[in-house]
């Protein structure tokens, strides 16, 4: 299927986001549970 390319700047801007949210909160126990933070 064909998609306009704004929509895809659109669901990959929103991907990323949610991404960055999830390994900033991951991250966050992370390194406390390594000791590094």
């Amino acid at each position: 299927g064909y998609v306009d390319l704004p929509d895809v700047f659109k669901l990959g801007f929103t991907a990323a986001a949610i991404n960055a949210l999830i390994w900033g909160v991951v991250g966050t126990f992370w390194w406390k549970f390594l000791g590094l933070y």
